[in-house]
């Protein structure tokens, strides 16, 4: 989750465009010149508050501008972050890390505010549990890894959010309300022992921990900036602080951002994109494959009308690179096998045929996948047909990827 960082380390001083459904547009930088990669973006961030967000458009920000405990290689694989170190117990369920020292908070000028501590994490714990807050990435917590506490001090928190607005005694749901037992910011199983050792303690053994901690829930925040911002914070770029690769140096909503090389980061010599200029326009998909031609833009996607246009042209066609397949997720549906509906849509029915085999292979077979993705790269299907829920090239052991995995054993 590190974007342009990420990007920049693999481009290595070439800015590379991506072409939905053709590729990748290069355009080689001097090494005298200063880096910028420009492009459009056609929707506009909900909120730069990373702490309350899942939403993509909003963590295409978070990624560039927070450092969070671990990272990811070029190859995918766990790398330390800010954390330099980790270990856990026998069973998982407790993690410590050892936190990167001289890691600093700079302001939107990258004006120097406070070193980042393992405590940033302890009060990123608190704000995204606390219901007042209304984070939306809250179940990190207690969907995947249980860490201890956080759901009880929701639970605490929504029942002293629900009786001020007057919800109680009974819950949203209709149900009779049950006044769930005090629980404290402490209680919590994420402490920091000392300035530099953070410690998450889990309800339930979690062997893959480590894979969630890039996620916004688990990002830093610094305590004492955040208490003084109070509603504020988030609110814009000027009202936020930065340890990542990149500070959001501008912000014009609907129209223009720009993220700016951090000086002060930890890592920044091996930060090759020196500023990142983003213009707001919501025609963009129909433009910029023109504005690129006209060099305004160093990323345009081609539609699949343009695309054998430009393959067609002996001048362009040479620009023209297969993009990579974004293994980052997967979408798929699910049958709900226990309808509630009304008696009109003949749910034991329903329940008849979702319970049958046969059905749920003869619904997955109609589904003509070549032909949909035949829209975004007609020239090379078979690349982008998946035929597993974990994508390709997500993660592999032992040198073979997941979804060419043989089951070595019966769980007995």
């Amino acid at each position: 989750m590190k974007g342009i960082k990420l990007f920049a380390h693999a481009v290595c001083l070439i800015v590379s465009a991506g072409l939905v459904g053709c590729g990748t547009v290069e355009k080689v930088i001097e090494p005298e010149e200063e880096a910028v990669f420009r492009k459009y973006y056609t929707s506009e961030c909900s909120t730069l508050d990373y702490l309350t967000t899942n939403m993509y458009k909003d963590t295409a920000i978070s990624a560039n501008i927070i450092d969070c405990l671990v990272d990811y290689d070029e190859f995918g694989n766990i790398v330390p972050g800010l954390a330099e170190s980790w270990s856990s117990n026998s069973d998982m369920t407790e993690w410590t890390f050892t936190i990167r020292r001289g890691v600093r908070w700079v302001s939107s000028v990258g004006s120097d505010y406070a070193e980042v501590t393992a405590d940033d994490w302890v009060a990123a714990a608190e704000y995204v549990n606390n219901a007042f807050n209304e984070s939306t990435c809250r179940y990190m917590y207690t969907s995947g890894s249980v860490v201890h506490g956080a759901r009880e001090y929701y639970e605490y928190t929504a029942y002293l959010r629900d009786s001020d607005y007057g919800a109680l005694p009974n819950d949203k749901l209709g149900h009779p309300f049950i006044k769930p037992d005090e629980t404290k910011p402490e209680d919590i199983g994420v402490t920091a022992p000392d300035r530099y050792t953070l410690v998450y303690t889990l309800d339930e053994p979690c062997p893959f921990f480590l894979s969630q901690l890039c996620y916004t829930a688990f990002m830093p925040v610094n305590r004492a900036y955040l208490e003084a911002e109070g509603e504020n914070y988030g609110t814009d770029n000027k009202h936020l602080l930065y340890n990542g690769a990149y500070l959001l140096s501008s912000w014009v909503p609907l129209e223009k951002r720009i993220m700016t090389k951090n000086d002060s980061y930890w890592d920044k010599d091996k930060v090759y994109i020196d500023r990142v200029e983003e213009t707001y326009n919501p025609d963009a998909y129909e433009i910029q494959a023109e504005m690129y031609l006209k060099g305004e833009v160093d990323e345009a996607q081609l539609n699949s009308e343009e695309l054998p246009k430009w393959l067609e042209d002996n001048t362009r066609r040479n620009l023209v690179h297969p993009a990579r397949a974004d293994n980052s997720y997967s979408y798929f549906y699910c049958f709900n096998f226990d309808p509630q509906f009304s008696d009109r849509y003949e749910t034991d029915n329903w329940r008849l045929a979702v319970n049958n085999e046969n059905f749920r292979k003869a619904v997955a077979a109609a589904l003509d996948k070549s032909a949909i993705v035949g829209i975004y790269d007609p020239y090379d299907i078979k690349r982008l047909v998946s035929e597993t829920i974990t994508p390709k090239d997500f993660v592999s052991a032992g040198g073979v990827d997941y979804t060419a995995q043989e089951q070595l054993a019966e769980l007995s």
